[in-house]
C-alpha cells in the first residue's frame, strides 16, 4: 500500500573517542594522550583547538565568533568566549558550561564538545 509501518534510525558513527577522568591530567583522543591542560572546577574544561584538530577538523580564530570549527571548509560550529550558546549549522545550541578564554586558549566543557564534534565520550573509567 506504500504505507510506513516502521522507522529504523541508526546511528551515525562517532568521529572519535574522548575519555577524561575527573582525578586525573590526561585526557585521551582515540587512545593517543593530548598535550593539553583541563580546567574548570570539575576539571571538565577542554581546549576546543587541540580536541577538535586531533579529531580532523580545522580551528581558526574569528573576530565577533570565537573560535570557529570546521570541517573542510564546512562550518561545525562556532564558540565565543563568555557565551552559554555555540552556534552550529542548525542554530544556537545551549552549552552546559559557558564558553571560557584562558591565556590564548578557548575551552568548553567535555560534554558539549564531545556532542558538537560528533565524539564517544567517557567521564571516568
Amino acid at each position: 500500500k506504500g504505507e510506513v509501518s516502521r522507522v529504523l534510525l541508526l546511528p551515525n558513527e562517532y568521529r572519535g573517542y574522548l575519555l577524561t577522568w575527573t582525578g586525573a591530567d590526561s585526557v585521551f583522543m582515540n587512545g593517543e594522550v593530548l598535550p593539553v591542560s583541563k580546567k574548570g572546577s570539575n576539571g571538565q574544561l577542554l581546549p576546543i583547538r587541540a580536541v577538535a584538530e586531533a579529531t580532523g577538523y580545522q580551528v581558526n580564530w574569528v573576530a565577533g565568533k570565537g573560535a570557529v570549527v570546521t570541517d573542510n571548509g564546512t562550518p561545525v560550529f562556532s564558540a565565543l568566549p563568555g557565551a552559554a550558546t555555540a552556534q552550529t549549522a542548525d542554530g544556537e545550541r545551549g552549552l552546559t558550561d559557558p564558553c571560557m578564554f584562558e591565556n590564548g586558549v578557548t575551552y568548553l566543557s567535555a560534554g558539549d564538545l564531545a556532542s558538537l564534534l560528533n565524539l564517544f565520550l567517557s567521564l571516568d573509567a
